[in-house]
């Protein structure tokens, strides 16, 4: 009886602790890889810069310059939208700023917020849930900006 405890308690002990590994590594490495551009053209696109800063350091600890806009796809809609294949993923432990360098206007995303749900059985994931831009919330599914 005693043993059969114990096998028990190692079991648990050892799915707690390999649970709580894989939640830790995907806390950090939840990604998105793209942009949606709205009220823009594709001319304004061309010269755009998207800078990674220290999360909330007020936009002003640059962690990483490296971001560009691959390729463009542009949506059938009114307002001229274009998704914007980024050449890596958007971390959700920094903060952007993405300069329109041809009309003058920044966008500025903040808090990009995960949704961690799940059991301790099952294991827990994680799901985009939602940024500031400019100071305004938007739970949306991808990042949309708006040149202000």
């Amino acid at each position: 009886m005693k043993g059969t405890f114990l096998v028990i308690c190692f079991a648990a002990l050892a799915l707690f602790f390999s649970c709580s590994k894989d939640d830790e590594k995907l806390s950090d490495t939840y990604v998105l890889d793209k942009i949606m551009f709205f009220n823009t053209s594709l001319d304004d696109l061309k010269y755009i810069t998207i800078v990674g800063y220290e999360q909330g350091s007020n936009l002003s600890t640059v962690m990483d310059s490296t971001y560009y806009v691959l390729e463009f796809e542009e949506i059938e809609n009114p307002y001229y939208n274009y998704y914007g294949y980024l050449n890596k993923d958007l971390r959700t432990d920094l903060d952007y700023k993405i300069s329109f360098l041809s009309l003058g206007l920044i966008c500025e995303i903040t808090e990009i917020k995960v949704k961690k749900y799940g059991s301790f059985i099952g294991g827990y994931r994680r799901s985009f849930d939602g940024y500031k831009m400019n100071g305004l919330d938007f739970a949306c599914q991808i990042i949309k900006v708006f040149p202000e």
